[in-house]
């Protein structure tokens, strides 16, 4: 009797078994036939980004300003006018580039590679060499002759007009920043004023990169545009405003004026670069205390005068005169050939009594043409000071 229940038992339960198999699998077979497998309740998947309603777009700062022309010396300061010339390089290419190199500029140069009002300028006046160089980490001291310069022109250094980054550029979608408020980093920053948005439709990364931005078309923010919104950026290509009677459409390659601001079009790729100027201001502060920091005892000295058959040089052991003279004789006493010091030996503020006891010496030097650095010690240690003239010491 009891085997017997037994094999009921496992009758019913295998029935029940394949019961359910069967329901299940008409349940599967039901569902897949009626529902789209993208409804099924898995993992929520992220549609594809509408590149028309929303591309992907690069946003740029540049400013405009005055860069001291630093270049090349290509004739040597005059000894006695300090006259001379050097090149500086045009760059087109941001601050963070590496493609920029002043050993390449100057072999180019020297080759002429470069062309003139497009790799380089010339510039001649009254010569600043440069001894401690240090654009792209280049240090020249100690190394022969100053080899960099600055032109002054009435007591000021030389300047030419280029461009400068202010920021890495950004590449967002158009949803994320569609007005112009949104893009620009500086538009509660009263240092600066932007002067113009700048457009570029495909642009390869060298085009980007170009400081001068040759292949952007200008929307120029001039006095008569609207100040709060200069510039409307749309995704629509049959934008269109009517001004004045007129229908005026926004162009797929260029902006376009409609009245009181520009319309931009913006598509996938687009590069929208903001230029700005500098602004200035005055500051009257009346209460200004001056320093005057002495550091030499207030005299000049000479050494031997320069060898005639090498007037751009100096003895290779010259004599210091223990004399002292006026600082108001250093240019007669240059133009007659001397080589004028000044003792900056524990004097001035460097003074023991001074530095109450600590013995230390400022050393302030220049150096003289082809010679290496010269630092006398006697009862006095002077350093020439005649590449820049007529400064006294």
């Amino acid at each position: 009797m009891k085997r017997q229940l037994n094999g009921l038992a496992h009758k019913v339960l295998s029935i029940l078994l394949a019961s359910m198999m069967v329901w299940t699998q008409t349940g599967l077979n039901v569902f897949a036939d009626n529902q789209n497998p993208e409804d099924l309740p898995t993992a929520e998947q992220t549609p594809p980004r509408d590149t028309i309603a929303n591309p992907e777009i690069t946003i740029q700062h540049y400013l405009n300003f005055s860069a001291v022309s630093m270049g090349l010396i290509t004739v040597k300061p005059d000894p006695k006018t300090s006259q001379g010339t050097v090149v500086y390089p045009l760059r087109n290419t941001p601050d963070y580039s590496d493609s920029f190199n002043w050993n390449t500029f100057k072999q180019k140069y020297t080759d002429g590679k470069l062309k003139e009002g497009v790799d380089y300028e010339v510039e001649s006046g009254v010569l600043l060499q440069i001894y401690n160089k240090e654009a792209r980490g280049v240090v020249t001291n100690g190394q022969g002759a100053p080899e960099y310069g600055l032109i002054l022109k009435d007591g000021q250094m030389a300047v030419h007009d280029t461009k400068k980054m202010l920021f890495q550029d950004e590449t967002v979608t158009y949803h994320e920043k569609p007005y112009l408020d949104y893009m620009n980093r500086l538009d509660n920053n009263d240092n600066y004023e932007l002067k113009a948005v700048l457009v570029g439709y495909g642009l390869t990364e060298e085009q980007q990169k170009d400081v001068e931005g040759t292949d952007f078309h200008m929307a120029e923010i001039t006095g008569d545009i609207n100040e709060k919104n200069p510039v409307v950026f749309t995704n629509n290509p049959n934008y269109s405003e009517t001004i004045d009677g007129q229908k005026i459409v926004v162009d797929q390659t260029n902006p376009v004026r409609m009245g009181d601001h520009w319309v931009i079009y913006v598509k996938e790729g687009t590069t929208i670069r903001l230029l700005f100027d500098p602004t200035s201001s005055t500051y009257d502060k009346n209460d200004v205390n001056f320093f005057d920091y002495d550091i030499t005892d207030g005299n000049i000295y000479l050494s031997e005068k320069k060898d005639p058959n090498n007037p751009d040089g100096i003895q290779n052991s010259p004599v210091v005169s223990n004399t002292p003279l006026p600082t108001s004789s250093q240019k007669d006493n240059q133009d007659a050939g001397y080589i004028t010091y000044g003792n900056t030996y524990q004097q001035g503020i460097n003074s023991p009594a001074t530095i109450r006891g600590q013995v230390q010496s400022l050393h302030l030097a220049t150096k003289t043409q082809d010679q290496d650095w010269q630092m006398k010690r006697s009862r006095r240690e002077v350093l020439s000071t005649t590449s820049i003239r007529p400064m006294a010491v």
